[in-house]
């Protein structure tokens, strides 16, 4: 799967919003991905705590999701 910030308030040090990122692995309403800084991070796909409330955009969906 791969996603792409939506939305999101104020400065992201660690994600791009105009960057598509490969999901490592998702459960419930949670993704898993690699930040721009190597960092592997946990996020809500809304009201996202690195995005500063934001969301992300499903870009590509694989048959596995759980979203």
């Amino acid at each position: 799967m791969k996603v792409k910030i939506k939305s999101y308030n104020s400065d992201l040090p660690y994600l791009n919003p105009e960057k598509e990122y490969d999901v490592i692995s998702t459960a419930d309403r949670f993704l898993t991905l690699k930040a721009d800084n190597g960092a592997v991070i946990m996020c809500q796909f809304t009201q996202c705590f690195h995005l500063n409330g934001g969301s992300w955009e499903i870009i590509t969906e694989s048959h596995s999701s759980t979203l």
